[in-house]
């Protein structure tokens, strides 16, 4: 098998690494359901957001891990 460098793998800090996501998730749920829009608009938007949410954690975690190297 390949061996992984992936930073969480290493620094042992897997476990840790979803809660960034669960917090942005549960946030934008929280703000989305407090909107008076129907129902098709409310998934629309929480959709979108978690998935603008998610690309730029990813680009936040991307970047701190090259400047970790």
């Amino acid at each position: 098998m390949k061996k992984s460098n992936n930073l969480f793998l290493v620094s042992g800090t897997r476990k840790w690494r979803l809660i960034p996501f669960m917090v942005v998730g549960i946030f934008i749920f929280s703000q989305t359901s407090a909107l008076e829009l129907n129902y098709f608009l409310k998934s629309y938007l929480l959709i979108m957001e978690i998935n603008i949410a998610f690309l730029c954690l990813y680009w936040l975690s991307l970047a701190k891990h090259k400047s970790d190297r």
